[in-house]
């Protein structure tokens, strides 16, 4: 039987229905706007997908007006005591501590350590109402022989790991230092979820730790 060909007329709207049935998925590496376009097992962190096998197991967007249990405290060790203040933990591989409501109740969570640390928390939208409630978080370092600096890391604008850009405002009282970050709604709600990944940076201030140097990191939401 002999094959017609299709007149060359018809050839690009073959051309378009072939790409509209082909959606690109970004590699490993590739740079990135949201984690939605990564491939399955990876996050948009720091612009560029990367894998999130780190990620908390509790930490998806959700609807934003899921109930949590209002007693979640958590207390993880970091690290052992050592001579350098440096600790090997990366933005990407932060310690996940878990999840706390940005805008009801006032939950917290717990860490401790001796070197420097990155971990991350997952901020979650709760409350409904038309009011406009901002989501924030607060983070109280306390230090004892030795010196750290606490920064918070999140991007108000996007649901992706901010590794980068930091937010809120510093202050202190003796050994302990404070940070008190808030992003989201104002006057009234904006009918967005924004529920965010925060990662903390626990950054030393000398290269060296005398001897038996200790930092505790108290995180609060809705503060």
């Amino acid at each position: 039987m002999r094959m017609r060909s299709l007149p060359a007329r018809s050839w690009p709207l073959i051309f378009v229905g072939l790409v509209a049935c082909y959606e690109p998925q970004l590699p490993l590496g590739a740079p990135c706007r949201d984690s939605a376009r990564c491939p399955d097992g990876q996050q948009c962190i720091a612009g560029a997908c990367s894998l999130a096998d780190l990620a908390p197991v509790d930490a998806s967007p959700g609807s934003g007006h899921e109930r949590v249990p209002p007693d979640a405290t958590s207390d993880a060790a970091i690290d052992a005591a050592g001579d350098s203040c440096q600790g090997s933990a990366t933005c990407a591989t932060a310690v996940a501590l878990g999840t706390l409501s940005g805008d009801t109740d006032h939950q917290t969570l717990s860490s401790h350590g001796s070197r420097g640390a990155w971990l991350r928390v997952r901020v979650t939208e709760n409350d409904g109402s038309p009011a406009g409630i901002p989501l924030s978080l607060r983070a109280t370092l306390t230090v004892s022989g030795g010196d750290f600096d606490v920064v918070l890391h999140v991007n108000p604008d996007r649901d992706v790991v901010e590794c980068t850009a930091s937010l809120g405002t510093a202050s202190s009282n003796g050994n302990a230092k404070q940070i008190l970050a808030s992003w989201g709604e104002e006057v009234v709600a904006n009918g967005d979820d924004d529920s965010r990944d925060v990662s903390i940076e626990i950054r030393p201030v000398a290269g060296a730790c005398a001897a038996g140097a200790q930092w505790q990191l108290l995180l609060e939401g809705n503060a």
